[in-house]
């Protein structure tokens, strides 16, 4: 009984020690993990200590795309330093950056390291006043950037996945008004933080979230409310899409302070197209003034272009005719 039982013993302890060896090995395999996704993740902001303007001016805009602004007239107000000007970015976050998703894209322009600066280079060079983005889950390398380009923001991450929407706004043009507390709609409860008054609301049935501020333009004193979000994509969510921007106002006008009768800007990946139920519904909501589809105006700008072109053509052509004959 006694060699038994010490057997036992010998074969508890050692078990237990293998136990142990174990657990510590699987915990060191993963703050190992851990610590390289960390390295991984942070490793395209190592530049960021860097000076941005001489970066910038060192690599210059030849790979910058470039892009048509439209001027939306929407008073008698022509003070170029009342001009506003806008811009959202869907900067792709790394959750989604995969070959899965990219198939037919080089796998070179997958990682943020190839495109972090040539977002930064192509606000700086088209300068919008105030802008938002979407997917965002390298903040700390757009704040670091976009600081040194005289621009201030707030970011908010999403319930899960890491990435998150921003608004950035020149500081020296915009005030976000209430400073005094950030405020999340949707999970019933108020944090306060950042010394900022935002808006940030949990879309419900998905991950999706809408980021809100009220700023103050500093030279007019005019205020405005302004808006970005990421709506769920897929042609199956068209319905689901057009759920998500009501419940958006509704929970504004319900449980914000918001005054809907200040203009409104709103911006963001909407996953959808400019005649869709989303859109529509946005062109006919009750709780703001009158809204119009930035891409609508655009299409109407191509138009117009396309046919002064084929008019210019058609002049040209008459003048080739008129010429011809005369010298025939």
């Amino acid at each position: 009984s006694t060699y038994i039982g010490n057997s036992s013993k010998i074969v508890h302890t050692n078990l237990l020690m293998f136990l142990i060896i174990i657990i510590t090995g699987c915990i060191t395999f993963l703050i190992f993990i851990i610590s390289l996704l960390f390295v991984l993740k942070n490793a395209s902001d190592n530049f960021v200590e860097i000076d941005v303007l001489e970066k910038i001016k060192e690599e210059g805009f030849d790979d910058i795309l470039q892009r048509i602004f439209l001027k939306k007239q929407l008073n008698n107000d022509n003070n170029e330093d009342n001009i506003i000007r806008i811009c959202q970015f869907n900067t792709l976050a790394d959750t989604y950056c995969t070959y899965r998703s990219f198939p037919h894209t080089d796998s070179k322009f997958l990682p943020f390291s190839h495109r972090n600066f040539l977002l930064i280079k192509e606000i700086y060079q088209y300068s919008p006043d105030i802008f938002g983005l979407e997917e965002v889950d390298h903040f700390e390398f757009f704040k670091i950037c976009l600081e040194q380009l005289n621009y201030e923001g707030v970011h908010h991450k999403k319930k899960w996945g890491g990435d998150g929407l921003c608004i950035f706004w020149k500081k020296d043009k915009f005030e976000l008004i209430n400073e005094d507390s950030e405020t999340i709609i949707g999970s019933k409860r108020e944090i306060k933080k950042q010394n900022l008054k935002i808006n940030y609301i949990d879309i419900t049935e998905t991950n999706q979230v809408a980021l809100h501020g009220c700023f103050k333009h500093k030279s007019s004193n005019k205020k405005f409310n302004f808006i970005v979000t990421h709506l769920k994509a897929g042609f199956k969510f068209k319905e689901l899409r057009k759920k998500q921007i009501r419940f958006i106002f509704d929970i504004l006008v319900n449980q914000t302070d918001i005054d809907c009768k200040l203009p409104l800007i709103f911006v963001g990946d909407f996953n959808d197209e400019p005649h869709s139920l989303m859109y529509e519904y946005l062109a006919t909501q009750k709780y703001f003034n009158p809204v119009s589809s930035a891409y609508l105006d655009y299409n109407s700008f191509q138009l117009e272009n396309e046919n002064d072109q084929n008019n210019d053509n058609n002049d040209d052509n008459n003048k080739k005719n008129s010429d011809h004959i005369d010298r025939h």
